[in-house]
């Protein structure tokens, strides 16, 4: 998907966002190299606006780790080993890795999240799953799991690993 000054427009998106858009895209851009510039700028506030209003697709992240400041993808992540994020992370579909997910602020997903060992979001700041699911689907595609449940697991539907 192509975003373009137009449509962050239609989507009365702030002028501060435009601005930014404006100096970085001015011919526009494809979705996920927005999200990744904007995260790269520090303004993961706009690349998870720009996310929700765009829509998650298909695509899948995969590698052996992410160890970033703040990571928005318009998929779904997938990593081997462990997700070590700063600040704030959201996924279009689910999170899972192999090892621990960690991060110092708040964790999104538009489907489940599972780690293999914990999911830790920073001190008052909350973990979000199955943000896109519908209500007949929650158990199957909003499921959280971990080998412990977060204490600040606010949506999601929790599933004890065997």
């Amino acid at each position: 998907m192509i975003i373009n000054t137009e449509w962050l427009k239609e989507k009365n998106s702030g002028n501060d966002l435009l601005t930014w858009f404006a100096d970085h895209f001015p011919d526009g851009g494809e979705l996920q190299s927005v999200l990744d510039q904007a995260c790269a700028d520090d303004r993961p506030g706009n690349a998870s606006w720009i996310l929700k209003h765009a829509g998650r697709n298909d695509s899948v992240y995969e590698a052996e780790t992410i160890k970033t400041k703040n990571f928005v993808f318009a998929g779904s992540i997938k990593i081997r080993g462990s997700i070590e994020i700063d600040e704030y992370i959201e996924a279009g579909g689910g999170i899972e890795a192999g090892w621990g997910i960690e991060a110092g602020e708040g964790i999104e997903a538009g489907w489940g999240i599972e780690a293999g060992w914990g999911i830790e979001a920073g001190e008052d700041f909350c973990i979000f799953a199955g943000l896109r699911v519908k209500f007949t689907r929650w158990k199957i595609n909003a499921l959280v799991s971990a080998s412990t449940k977060p204490v600040n697991l606010v949506s999601g539907f929790w599933k004890d690993q065997p």
